[in-house]
């Protein structure tokens, strides 16, 4: 590979980190940021206690 095209590569995965960056802040702003979490750790086969309905 060449110098540029591991640079542009570099640049292609900082552009996706801030992305995921910024849709974990919306979500920690959500008011639905709890059943978001919910839904996470159900999809991980947790144990969910408590149901939560907006």
């Amino acid at each position: 590979m060449e110098e540029t095209n591991d640079v542009e590569s570099f640049k292609e995965l900082y552009k996706f980190l801030d992305l995921i960056k910024i849709n974990q802040k919306k979500i920690e702003e959500s008011p639905n940021k709890e059943l978001y979490l919910s839904e996470k750790a159900f999809s991980r086969g947790e144990r969910i206690d408590e149901v939560i309905f907006d």
